[in-house]
C-alpha cells in the first residue's frame, strides 16, 4: 500500500511504494497538496504492479501518466500521432531540402504510413523498433530499405541499422 512522507525541510510530499522488484522506494511527488500527492503515489504503485505482472504497455503507461498530470495540474501531455508527427517533419524537410529529396522522403513516409495502417493514428511515443522495420516497396519488389532510414530517424524509437 502506497503511503506518503514529508521531509521537514521540503514543501513536497514523497511517495513511498513498492516497485516492480518488490523493493520499497521513495520518490518525490512534486505535490504540496496531500490528496494529490497520495493520488500520485497510488498510481505509481499501481503501474509498478502492472509492470511486475507483465500486463502493461508503453501506451498504457503514457495514458496513466497523462491522466495523472491532468488530475493533479490540469495540464495534458500533448503527443502527436505518428502520421501528424511525420507530416510535420516532412514540412520541415521540404523547407530545408531540394524538391527531389522532399519528394523521395514524402514517398517513403507514404509507404510507411500505409504499412502501419490503423497504427498511424496512435501516439508517436507508442512506436517500437519492430514497427520501424517496415518492408518498403521499391520498383515493384518488396525489400528492407535503408531509403526509409532518414525518414524514420525522427521517430523516438530505436534507429534502423
Amino acid at each position: 500500500m502506497a503511503s506518503l512522507w514529508k521531509h521537514p525541510e521540503s514543501k513536497y510530499w514523497t511517495a513511498c511504494y513498492t516497485n516492480r522488484d518488490g523493493k520499497q522506494v521513495k520518490r518525490s511527488t512534486k505535490q504540496t497538496d496531500r490528496k494529490k500527492a497520495l493520488m500520485v503515489a497510488m498510481e505509481l504503485e499501481r503501474v509498478e504492479q502492472c509492470v511486475r505482472q507483465g500486463t502493461v504497455s508503453t501506451l498504457q503507461v503514457q495514458k496513466v501518466l497523462n491522466d495523472l498530470v491532468e488530475k493533479t495540474s490540469g495540464d495534458t501531455i500533448i503527443t502527436p500521432s505518428v502520421e501528424d508527427y511525420l507530416q510535420e517533419w516532412l514540412t520541415n524537410v521540404k523547407a530545408k531540402n531540394s524538391e527531389a529529396t522532399a519528394e523521395r522522403y514524402g514517398h517513403t513516409v507514404k509507404l510507411f504510413l500505409k504499412y502501419l495502417e490503423g497504427k498511424k493514428r496512435q501516439p508517436v511515443t507508442s512506436c517500437t523498433a519492430p514497427m520501424s522495420k517496415a518492408p518498403f516497396c521499391g520498383r515493384g519488389t518488396p525489400r528492407w530499405s535503408l531509403v526509409g532510414a532518414p525518414v524514420l530517424a525522427p521517430l523516438p524509437m530505436a534507429r534502423l541499422p
